[in-house]
């Protein structure tokens, strides 16, 4: 249902100091079709003895409460995100702030039978084990099926914060989550100690249906890659990657907050809950609204971290642009749109559309008819960069498929122009061996780093696919630059 209101149309804020939320309170979280509540969500420490101070966020498809809780310079917040599928998703954190201290969130579900127990397999990323009963301590998450309930929940990470969005994650000073089952139900208490230099932070999920259908193959798998417990995390403000090396700042263990949302893109096909489970619905909507969040004035969405090579090449700086990124994060809220209505997410693409129609006219280098664009915006100092054939080829999709759902035709001229920027360069791109170079410079030379194996070659096939529902034809020229790369891979199998 829309919203009336013409100002602020896609968010509506309260802020209040709660009487209903008193200091120690439990919170229920109640589940669709349950005259009960299936939760209780509660705090020890010093942060119950504080009245919290509550925001609220409305969205079309979630509603996001912050309970705030400060006190002697300690600062505590714990946010539900009430997905309208009737899942509940949590993030706690405990800010880094002396002194030292530590909260204890106790997550308890009305729930005691366990029927399976999922559980990622220690030192294999990606890997699980299921397992008919629960332990008594966790230190990494695990899912809870039972004969009612069913959640996603884990012990706190430690990170120590370094700037620009990156957080070098502290496992010696993480503690494990306690479980005690009774009767009642089953009660998870996850330790969230801090320091002056260090926060703990810990998410789940919490429903009343299958997260995932660990049965159905598909399912198991594909959750694997965008439920955060395959070397990646998840936050309040999004997605967070391991930290490049050639980045700054960087320590090992530490993560930085990816624009791109591959994580949402991967889950969109798997939103059928009763034939893969709600997670991917959850994690779908929760990342579709931290990018409008996280959008900036300008409409696009940085990486805050230096990356060492490009301010070596280009003096790009802190808080740049990659348009991949960004291509890869419009291309997944262009997707979500088109599969639930939501003014928000729709007046975040138009943003990302003027910003993204600027750029291209702004910084494109004109080959003939045609344009290509650099891949890296950024510093004042910052010269522009070379073109990567997989970064033109994710913008101009991206293009493509926004004009098929919007008939809009000034999608399709910027297009064609960055169409016509791969043809007419079309044999600057192939190596002596049939690879494509990854990269030309401003002045067509081609850039020494290696392509992709596949990526590059992937993202051609899917422009031929919107080109043939577009134009009825396929490009010549990009079939030409598909042949030499597919010749390469065959000569250069992966074992």
């Amino acid at each position: 249902m829309r919203r009336e209101s013409n100002l602020l149309f896609f968010i509506v804020v309260f802020v209040f100091w709660t009487t209903s939320v008193s200091a120690s309170a439990v919170i229920p979280v109640k589940m669709p079709h349950e005259s009960n509540p299936s939760y209780h969500i509660e705090l020890a420490g010093w942060a119950s003895l504080v009245k919290p101070q509550i925001t609220t966020e409305h969205y079309e498809h979630a509603t996001y409460t912050h309970y705030y809780y400060r006190s002697s310079g300690r600062e505590f917040r714990l946010t539900t995100a009430a997905i309208d599928n009737g899942d509940v998703l949590y993030f706690a954190r405990n800010f880094d702030r002396a002194p030292i201290n530590q909260v204890l969130l106790k997550i308890t579900a009305a729930d005691p039978a366990v029927v399976r127990v999922a559980l990622p397999i220690a030192g294999k990323i990606g890997s699980w084990k299921t397992a008919p009963s629960l332990p008594t301590t966790i230190h990494t998450p695990l899912y809870v099926d039972g004969r009612r309930l069913y959640y996603r929940i884990g012990n706190a990470s430690v990170f120590h914060p370094l700037g620009y969005t990156v957080l070098q994650e502290k496992k010696q000073a993480e503690k494990p989550a306690s479980i005690i089952r009774n009767n009642a139900g089953v009660t998870y208490s996850i330790p969230l100690p801090s320091s002056q230099t260090t926060l703990a932070e810990t998410w789940g999920i919490l429903s009343a249906k299958p997260l995932v259908k660990w049965d159905q193959d598909e399912a198991a798998s594909q959750a694997m890659n965008i439920g955060f417990d395959n070397g990646k995390m998840l936050s309040l403000d999004g997605a967070y990657s391991p930290d490049e090396t050639t980045y700054t700042p960087y320590q090992p263990g530490s993560f930085y907050r990816n624009p791109a949302n591959g994580e949402g893109l991967h889950s969109l096909p798997y939103l059928n809950a009763s034939d893969y489970g709600t997670i991917f619905n959850d994690v779908a909507t929760h990342l579709g609204y931290c990018a409008v969040k996280t959008q900036n004035t300008e409409g696009c969405w940085p990486t805050y971290p230096r990356s060492n090579w490009l301010y070596s090449e280009y003096k790009t700086s802190y808080t740049y642009i990659d348009n991949r990124r960004n291509a890869d994060n419009a291309t997944f809220l262009l997707r979500l749109l088109k599969n639930r209505s939501d003014d928000a997410i729709a007046h975040a693409l138009t943003k990302w559309d003027a910003y993204q129609k600027s750029y291209i006219l702004k910084t494109g280098l004109k080959i003939g008819s045609g344009l290509l664009i650099p891949d890296y915006v950024g510093g004042v100092n910052a010269s522009i960069s070379h073109t990567a054939l997989n970064h033109q080829a994710a913008n101009m999709n991206y293009l493509y498929e926004r004009y098929l759902q919007t008939n809009d035709p000034d999608k399709k001229v910027l297009a064609d122009l960055l169409l016509k920027g791969i043809e007419n360069t079309a044999p600057r791109w192939v190596k002596s061996d049939h690879d494509l170079y990854y990269a030309l410079r401003r002045n067509l030379s081609p850039h020494p780093n290696p392509d992709y194996y596949e990526l590059t070659r992937d993202d051609l096939d899917y422009s031929q696919s919107l080109l043939l529902l577009i134009n009825g034809v396929p490009s010549e020229k990009i079939q030409y630059l598909i042949d030499e790369k597919n010749t390469w891979i065959a000569a250069h199998p992966v074992h």
